[in-house]
């Protein structure tokens, strides 16, 4: 499926996802934040570029794209496309299938990493601690 993509690799992006975002322009922060919930909602890690704060990441994106159109999906060095064509693979079910070889994000591979230790000490499965249901007299 990456395959039919166009092939514009921004720098450090061959084996991750990279984001250009912006919060200096008003009628695009809310798109920016939509497309990061969904790609959060994936649990990957995502290099964001924030263009209005930096001036180099802003002409990076003009010399891939020869616009600065955000918010700026790239997958495995792949522009994927902005809010519109994330919102539509991720309607269909097939953002998930862009992602599927992205590292995990560090925070949710610790999570994962403490229940597993977790649950080897507990051989009754994961142990997330009980909870009290008794009323104090």
């Amino acid at each position: 499926m990456r395959d039919s993509f166009s092939k514009n690799c921004p720098p450090g992006g061959e084996n991750s996802v990279v984001l250009y975002t912006t919060i200096g322009w008003q009628d695009r922060i809310t798109e920016c934040n939509y497309v990061r919930s969904i790609l959060k909602s994936h649990q990957v890690e995502i290099i964001e570029r924030e263009i209005s704060a930096n001036s180099a990441y802003w002409l990076e994106l003009r010399k891939l794209l020869g616009r600065t159109e955000v918010p700026a999906l790239f997958v495995l060095g792949k522009f994927i496309g902005g809010v519109n064509e994330i919102k539509s693979l991720e309607e269909k079910g097939k953002l998930k299938l862009l992602m599927y070889s992205i590292p995990v994000e560090k925070q949710w591979l610790d999570l994962v990493k403490r229940n597993w230790y977790s649950s080897k000490k507990n051989s009754r499965g994961l142990h997330f601690g009980k909870i009290s249901r008794r009323k104090s007299i």
